[in-house]
């Protein structure tokens, strides 16, 4: 049972921390799209994650096949496509009310 507690407690830990680090990523991006163009933060912010991705799982990169990538491919400029609006729409809102609205788009 006390196992059961010390789970309980690091998951909501983490569920908290995962949270704080969610929504300070508004106020950051909020802040650097005072200096740095939009599709040049959006752009570092993918090609580098799709650098770590790629060097972690480099042995399942072979498994990839065309349908896979079609697939993923048509995914991912929908996914763009939202980034793309919630960014450029940081710009004209507070970065409260953005989160807000990403929030819910799991409604």
């Amino acid at each position: 049972m006390e196992k059961e507690k010390k789970y309980s407690l690091l998951a909501k830990l983490g569920l908290i921390c995962a949270t704080v680090i969610w929504g300070s990523t508004f106020v950051i991006l909020k802040n650097a799209l005072d200096s740095v163009p939009t599709y040049f933060i959006l752009s570092f912010r993918f090609l580098s994650a799709t650098l770590l991705l790629s060097l972690i799982f480099f042995k399942k990169l072979k498994l990839i096949n065309k349908t896979y990538l079609w697939q993923g491919g048509l995914i991912g400029v929908c996914l763009a496509l939202a980034y793309i609006f919630q960014t450029v729409g940081l710009i004209h809102t507070t970065p409260g009310k953005n989160a807000f609205l990403t929030a819910t788009y799991c409604v």
